[in-house]
């Protein structure tokens, strides 16, 4: 019986491995035909290295679960506001010597938006059980991978440049989509939006 589990935990083994190889052959076949389709000089195109597939995992869709919750809590709100300018209405009408009539108006009022925060504090309770629960349950797959490619190439000078870029590949080796400015490109960008979000406010 060990025998057996043995040999079938090895072909397992060896399917993965040849599915896994498969996947980085077909990557950097892919990755190869798109930098000679989208490089300044095609022809100036060395390649380096290619840095094996980091798996990229699903993560769980707590957003769609927020904003169901959020849907009803912007509904309330709605009636609250209703319910207030309702009252104010109403108390604009009756003659300002009938206090009795105002007062009676006024404690309705706050006894229905009193009830209607109390079902938004409920909703916003379950939201957040229903956000851990999801979290909880939730069981990653990979959905693709991250593949970095260095090269050598001419640029829109004519210099020769060593570059890099990032490739997101798919489950079968397929490009999905490439970032082809660096990390301290990418974080200057950050920089520069934060910036201008900051300068926005004030």
């Amino acid at each position: 019986m060990k025998a057996y589990l043995t040999v079938f935990c090895f072909l397992i083994a060896i399917n993965c491995y040849g599915q896994s190889t498969a996947v980085i052959q077909k990557a950097h076949q892919n990755a190869t035909v798109y930098m000679k389709k989208n490089l300044n000089d095609p022809a100036s195109y060395k390649p380096v290295s290619f840095y094996g597939l980091v798996k990229v995992y699903s993560i769980p869709d707590t957003q769609k679960v927020i904003n169901s919750y959020n849907d009803k809590i912007a509904n309330i709100q709605l009636l609250m506001a209703q319910t207030d300018e309702l009252r104010h209405n109403q108390v604009m009408k009756i003659n300002n010597a009938d206090s009795l009539s105002k007062d009676s108006i006024y404690l309705k009022a706050k006894i229905y938006i009193q009830k209607d925060k109390e079902i938004i504090a409920g909703y916003i309770k379950m939201r957040d059980i229903d956000v851990t629960n999801v979290k909880v349950t939730f069981q990653p797959k990979v959905i693709g991978y991250t593949m970095r490619h260095v090269f050598r190439a001419k640029n829109a000078y004519n210099a020769t440049m060593l570059a890099s870029w990032d490739f997101f590949i798919g489950r079968n080796g397929e490009i999905l989509s490439v970032e082809t400015k660096s990390f301290e490109e990418r974080l200057q960008d950050l920089k520069e939006q934060y910036l201008k979000a900051t300068n926005d406010l004030n």
